[in-house]
This record gives C-alpha cells, structure tokens and sequence, in this order.
C-alpha cells in the first residue's frame, strides 16, 4: 500500500494490466453522480480476476470495478452493451423488461483490463476494456473475500461525485 502525504487519504497502486478470467463479485448500490446533463442514479460491477493481489494481507485477487453506469436497459444505453458483450448476445425480451442485476453477482466472464491515464496525467487507473463471455476452461469462482458495498458501513467520504465536462470528477463539499 501506498500512502500520500496529502491529506492522509491512501493513493493505491492501479491493478495490473491483464486479460482473461473474471467473476462478478458485486453490483453497487445506486449512488448520485453529477454529470453534465444532471445528478444521475449510477452504480458499477466489481470484477475479481484471476490474478493475486500480494501487496494486501491476506493475500487476495485483485478486483477491478466498472465506470459508473446509469441502470438503463434502453437499447442505446451502456448497461445494454455492457451486457451484450458480456453475454455474448442480445437481451431477450424478458431481460429488458426486468433484470436483477444481483443475478449477475457469481457470472463469469473474460476480461480485458488495461492502464489508462487521468486527463491531467497524474493517475494510472485500471479499466476493463473489453468484457466477454468465459466459453472455456474452468470458470473462476468467488474467492468469498469481498464484502459487498451494501454491507460496508458508509465513509465520510460518500458525496455526490461532480463529472466535469472534460471527464474529470470531484467530490461536492457537505
């Protein structure tokens, strides 16, 4: 772990650049992000991947989180492409009439995770690519070390994020 002289506040390292195996661990509740239309509903998936994180103690698989996404199973919406990719299809008609997302929690998948830089250069952040269903092989299964987002008690920390029109965000004061 990597601490910041800043604010007390723990800068960790970026999960490596990888590709293959992955399970939904988590699908967040929703939370407000203000974005250039408006506040919007948004939440993420959480991906563990087969890959060990062994810089924590215990030593545990890395996970890796999904951009915020608005729960929109429009056509055009990023969920539905999301989805598509991930299951590699089209959503039947049941799917996009209603879905429980926490279905989803213990899917597999194959993932392409890759480095990509914040527009002020000054972050690494690990971002999944490319999302496709896991065809062969074992599947990769939970590893039970992921606390759900909805069973964590909530941080100070937890405002409204502000995504600014260049792509950047900022957490709004109290």
């Amino acid at each position: 772990m990597i601490i910041s002289a800043t604010g007390g506040k723990k800068d960790f390292a970026p999960c490596p650049e990888f590709s293959g195996r992955a399970v939904c661990v988590d699908v967040t509740p929703l939370k407000e992000y203000e974005t250039q239309y408006g506040v919007k509903q948004k939440f993420k998936f959480a991906f563990e991947i087969d890959l060990q994180d062994d810089s924590r103690d215990p030593v545990q698989p890395w996970v890796v989180m999904t951009a915020p996404m608005t729960a929109s199973l429009h056509e055009k919406a990023g969920l539905t492409k999301f989805l598509k990719d991930w299951h590699g299809r089209a959503l039947t008609a049941e799917e996009t009439t209603s879905l429980n997302l926490d279905s989803l929690i213990g899917r597999p998948a194959t993932v392409v995770i890759v480095h990509e830089l914040s527009k002020d250069g000054t972050k690494t952040f690990s971002n999944i690519k490319l999302i496709m269903p896991h065809k062969s092989g074992e599947a990769l299964k939970p590893s039970g070390l992921w606390v759900r987002m909805e069973d964590r008690p909530p941080k100070d920390d937890d405002q409204v994020k502000t995504i600014t029109p260049d792509g950047s965000t900022k957490r709004s004061p109290d």
